[in-house]
């Protein structure tokens, strides 16, 4: 099986990629969260690496960071909407929050004109 961002297959064995990607389940935080996201309740979000040290840094107040990114598609969909959706929750939580947009690497990669980004 090949698993990509651009693909999308029926996975039938999520334990076996959560052992060979080292990804455990998300669901024990989310009742110990106090708002978990709709993407953690609605269990869109079902795996992670590391979000105990996340989770340790909400809930003692400690200051953490997110760096993320988007790779522009087009016009905003609902998709980067998504994505937004759950930086804000982390900002909302305490994060300070770095987002870059790989306008370049789009351009390039999907073979569409910066404008049309």
């Amino acid at each position: 099986m090949k698993i990509d961002p651009w693909a999308s297959k029926n996975i039938e064995k999520y334990e076996k990629l959560f052992k060979e990607f080292g990804i455990a389940r998300f669901d024990p935080y989310i009742s110990k969260l106090e708002n978990p996201s709709r993407l953690m309740t609605s269990r869109a979000i079902f795996g992670h690496r590391d979000f105990g040290r996340i989770y340790e840094a909400i809930t003692k107040k400690k200051p953490y960071a997110m760096l993320t990114g988007f790779m522009p598609s087009g016009k905003f969909h609902f998709g980067h909407k998504t994505v937004l959706d759950q930086i804000l929750w982390y900002q909302e939580n305490g994060a300070d929050v770095f987002i870059a947009v790989a306008d370049l690497e789009a351009s390039t990669v999907r073979k569409m004109p910066l404008e049309e980004l």
